[in-house]
């Protein structure tokens, strides 16, 4: 195997039959011995809240040629290379897509140098108004919707004021954390922002076309783990980009 990368493979219901897709782009079906769990299992989730992955092998496989002489000898060299996808025949549990939303993020990936912030406990986002056209394109109704959302730290509005922590969804400013949640992110964000990061983060969105609510879920400031904050992720690339 060459470049092989060990990585998650999450599976689709497609014209009632399971295919597998890699980092958004569909790749295959399942092999057939495994595609009648797959379509049961699949055909009991809501595709909106729920989703089913595995963890796979993606990389290439060189073929290998053989070249014989007259004394019956022989000469091996390797072929072209081959893409090959493995996984292990999945036991079929499930699990809340919350904790993976980048995958099947709705929006479009922050462009640049963006850190996707661990993912936490949910935070609450105070709306600036309650129909965002930013966030009206993205409803689903009767069910939640993940997104990708932007946090940075403000203006304080006047001196004895903390700097809120202001939230954007496709680049557009859409709401503010309280200030108790923005003073337990603000030491991440401003350590981020003077590394030339921007900072992601997975958010949750309910709504119809009345009212909406969005929430966030990133590790607080004291929360996060040191490697991470040498190596932050970056988002994953998703069906929409």
């Amino acid at each position: 195997m060459e470049a092989e990368n060990t990585d998650a493979l999450s599976v689709h219901l497609i014209n009632d039959e399971p295919w597998l897709s890699w980092r958004g782009h569909l790749i295959g079906k399942m092999h057939s011995d495994d595609r009648a769990e797959a379509t049961t299992a699949l055909k009991q989730l809501d595709p909106q809240n729920w989703r089913l992955e595995l963890p796979g092998l993606v990389g290439w496989w060189h073929e290998r040629v053989y070249t014989w002489g007259d004394d019956d000898s022989y000469e091996e060299t390797q072929g072209k290379p081959q893409p090959v996808v493995i996984y292990k025949s999945p036991t079929w549990v499930t699990h809340d897509g919350r904790r993976d939303l980048t995958w099947f993020a709705q929006n479009p990936a922050p462009a640049g140098n963006v850190a996707l912030l661990p993912s936490g406990g949910w935070l609450s986002v105070k709306l600036d108004d309650a129909t965002h056209p930013a966030l009206q394109r993205y409803i689903r109704h009767g069910a939640s919707c993940g997104l990708y959302a932007t946090l940075r730290m403000g203006e304080p509005a006047n001196a004895r004021s903390a700097p809120p922590c202001l939230v954007a969804v496709d680049g557009k400013d859409v709401g503010r954390l309280t200030p108790q949640s923005s003073k337990k992110l603000a030491p991440l964000l401003e350590n981020l922002s003077t590394r030339g990061y921007e900072a992601a983060t997975w958010a949750v969105l309910k709504g119809n076309t009345i009212a909406a609510e969005l929430a966030v879920y990133p590790e607080r400031a004291h929360e996060v783990d040191e490697a991470w904050l040498i190596f932050p992720d970056t988002p994953h690339p998703g069906p929409n980009g």
